[in-house]
């Protein structure tokens, strides 16, 4: 089930000092109407009883979903080394949940994507490398690096077009664009050989990292990987 924890925090425009409460953990599962709220990032966001501006708190946050067996949990300010001392709570879980894919990010974005990709029941390392492909279509030729973070995931289109679409969002600066592109190119490479280097163990807190899709890349010429 969700829980919730109070905490003490300080208006970003008034400085009143106040306390609240707040979601540590979202099971979606059991509360299907909290999904929405995070995926729209309004989850613990509270009112100031002063000036009555909405604030954003900051805090650790745990999204669980019971029927597509994943966990995702945001840790914010912390080191995030899997079993480092300063997140034991990381081990207690591992066993009680193997079947689980259990990933760790530190961001909102990380967060969001690592949710929106398990979510739509997709290969996180088979969506990182369409996104390396789309890379030089969205910058548009630019000499940019690379840089998963301003190209993220944000959910499948089966509506509105004649065939099935994958969402990206880019961000460029302070300005964001929408890209759709076909999920039939995904499924190229979650069908490869190369997507089995790359995949993360069930059971097993684990942050995804980017930097390992663009090492393999690498190793394996840096093109994309045949059918088998």
């Amino acid at each position: 089930m969700s829980s919730i924890v109070t905490q003490t925090i300080i208006c970003p425009k008034c400085s009143e000092k106040f306390r609240t409460n707040v979601y540590s953990t979202v099971n979606v599962t059991v509360d299907p109407a909290l999904k929405s709220q995070v995926l729209s990032r309004k989850i613990n966001e509270v009112t100031c009883p002063r000036c009555q501006i909405r604030v954003s708190v900051a805090t650790n946050l745990l999204y669980h979903d019971m029927s597509k067996r994943f966990m995702v949990w945001l840790r914010l300010n912390e080191r995030q080394e899997i079993g480092d001392g300063t997140m034991p709570e990381l081990n207690l879980s591992i066993g009680m949940f193997h079947t689980y894919k259990l990933r760790v990010t530190n961001g909102w974005r990380e967060f969001h994507e690592r949710i929106s990709v398990l979510d739509a029941e997709l290969y996180e390392d088979a969506v990182e490398i369409l996104k390396f492909l789309l890379w030089p279509q969205v910058t548009r030729g630019s000499l940019n690096n690379y840089d998963s973070r301003e190209l993220s995931f944000v959910g499948i289109d089966r509506f509105y077009t004649t065939e099935v679409r994958l969402q990206f969002v880019y961000l460029n600066g302070s300005d964001s664009e929408l890209i759709s592109y076909p999920k039939t190119e995904y499924d190229k490479f979650a069908t490869a050989s190369l997507h089995k280097k790359l995949a993360l163990p069930d059971g097993r807190w684990a942050r995804f990292d980017y930097q390992d899709v663009l090492r393999t890349l690498k190793e394996n010429g840096g093109v994309c990987p045949k059918q088998p």
